[in-house]
């Protein structure tokens, strides 16, 4: 079941991460995003959240391809594959062993010079070769791949075979790990969904609701990033408001919001990476003295997820960037975060100390506090 609520996905598909970002359709209408079961739903809005960004974190997860059946693999029979993307060939075209689909990418960009928005190299198979067209060009290149070798036979144009060599033993180790892991009962994910399942035990009703009503603006912040594009803020409905008239609105916590967003969209997170920051901010500790205020329980279960996290989050960083320096920039992003909602919490407390002028859905109310307000009605635009 998935729910449309831009806060989070309610995605129950196990061992499946969907995008996790998607714009809301107006920058603050709470009632879309912050969004519980109904009676009788099983899941609880917590767990979803994190079951949906910590599953298939592990990089090497992107770039494996799946074996349906035993056929696939060509037992009893030659089945050769293309050097491109580890998919079944159709033959040699421009010189190279391909199938139809890095044929018709080589045909069609050849001639182009396309930019890796990762900065590293990025590995190429059948299932991510259309997310890095310089990566797979140059592959393309990399194996021998020639404009004036179009139609020729394979013994007129030699590949190097210590390279087709690589290409192919990296390819069956890469079939070999996801048949491993199909029957391992102790791979990474599956630890993951264990130790989300022990805090899910293990943290309180009581603790869950104030991590969520404590950090609901951030992580809503940080999943609608995308909707901050250069012409205005994109709503679902494909409206869009103008900068002028959102900062007319929201004042300084706009244009905060607005570059904030914007340094997001730039670090060009994976969906993994996007997930497990947004772990770190709804796990972040809490000081002592908002303890106390809050009434939280288990402080040590949340440091120690919190830690665990992190290093989840610089592993994956490292894979792209072994000197950690994207690493060094989340860390300032979230401070940056988390400013801005100590500035939105200080516009809650302005609408506090003028309750009579504003109508307020009650889950609006409960979410940021204004537990006093308990009113029917849309709310003020």
């Amino acid at each position: 079941m998935t729910s449309s609520c831009p806060l989070y996905t309610m995605t129950v598909r196990p061992l499946q991460l969907t995008r996790a970002l998607s714009p809301s359709t107006c920058p603050f209408d709470l009632t879309l995003f912050y969004t519980f079961p109904l009676p009788g739903q099983s899941v609880s809005p917590f767990i979803s959240l994190l079951v949906h960004f910590s599953l298939s974190m592990l990089p090497f997860n992107n770039v494996t391809n799946t074996i349906d059946s035993s056929k696939q693999l060509g037992i009893g029979k030659v089945v050769r594959y293309c050097l491109i993307c580890g998919d079944k060939s159709t033959g040699f075209h421009y010189g190279v062993l391909t199938c139809e689909a890095c044929k018709g990418f080589f045909r069609r960009g050849h001639n182009n010079e396309f930019q890796c928005k990762y900065k590293t190299p990025c590995v190429i198979t059948m299932e991510n070769r259309n997310d890095c067209k310089a990566c797979r060009l140059k592959k393309c290149r990399e194996v021998g791949m020639s404009k004036q070798s179009h139609s020729l036979q394979p013994a007129k144009v030699p590949i190097d075979p210590i390279q087709q060599d690589k290409l192919e033993f990296e390819w069956i180790s890469q079939q070999i790990r996801r048949l491993h892991l199909s029957t391992y009962d102790y791979s990474s994910d599956r630890m993951m969904l264990m130790t989300i399942k022990d805090l899910e035990l293990e943290m309180t009703p009581e603790d869950k609701s104030i991590l969520m009503k404590r950090h609901a603006f951030s992580i809503y912040l940080v999943r609608s990033a995308p909707a901050y594009t250069d012409n205005g803020f994109l709503c679902m409905n494909g409206g869009r408001i103008a900068w002028q008239k959102f900062y007319d609105v929201y004042g300084d916590l706009g244009m905060k919001m607005n570059a904030t967003a914007t340094e997001i969209r730039e670090m060009n997170f994976t969906e993994a990476e996007i997930g497990v920051f947004l772990m770190l901010i709804m796990l972040q500790p809490i000081p002592m003295e908002d303890v106390v205020q809050a009434g939280f329980q288990n402080v040590s279960l949340l440091t120690e997820t919190y830690t665990r996290f992190s290093r989840i989050l610089n592993y994956q960083l490292t894979t792209r960037d072994p000197e950690n320096r994207l690493y060094d920039k989340i860390q300032g992003l979230l401070d940056e975060v988390n400013a801005i909602n100590n500035l939105h919490k200080q516009s809650i407390d302005l609408i506090k100390t003028n309750i009579t002028s504003f109508s307020l859905p009650p889950l609006f109310a409960d979410v940021f506090g204004i537990l006093d307000i308990v009113l029917d009605g849309p709310a003020v635009e």
